[in-house]
């Protein structure tokens, strides 16, 4: 199981809204100013990530919660978004030089079977993002909101 720590940001009766900060481990080790990957990831910097589930939980906004998501549904979407058109463009351009013996042709067959497999893949993931195993589930609440709390901390 995968897990993630996100924040409740809105609540509409039964559905949730939640925030989450993209993890990166690069500018943790002793190489991070040499290395190519770190100075992009700085670059970029941090991405923000928002989405909405439904749980019977009563959570506020600003507790903290652990999202799990099964590795078999973050292999069944990675499988239909990065191989699913990566095998169209294959069997387009096998197809394509096979009919008509030209290279043009199997370039031609290949993207446009590449398109088709990318909109058939876009349209199974809408499918699938409805269906219960493969949304993230909240696994435990991590913290109150800050309000909430009723203590106040002190530096000294």
């Amino acid at each position: 199981m995968l897990k993630a720590i996100a924040t409740v940001v809105a609540i509409q009766g039964r559905r949730i809204t939640l925030q989450s900060a993209q993890q990166s481990s690069c500018g943790h080790c002793q190489h991070q100013s040499h290395c190519a990957t770190g100075v992009v990831s700085k670059a970029i910097g941090g991405k923000v990530h928002q989405w909405q589930l439904e749980s019977e939980l009563s959570l506020q906004v600003g507790q903290q919660v652990e999202l799990g998501l099964t590795e078999r549904s973050l292999l069944h979407a990675a499988a239909l978004v990065y191989l699913l058109p990566i095998l169209g463009l294959f069997v387009g351009a096998i197809v394509g030089q096979w009919l008509f013996a030209h290279e043009l042709a199997a370039i031609a067959g290949g993207l446009l079977v590449a398109l088709g497999s990318l909109w058939l893949s876009r349209r199974l993931a809408q499918r699938w993002q409805q269906q219960l195993h493969y949304q993230p589930q909240i696994l435990r609440i991590l913290s109150q909101p800050a309000a909430n709390c009723g203590e106040s901390f002190i530096e000294r």
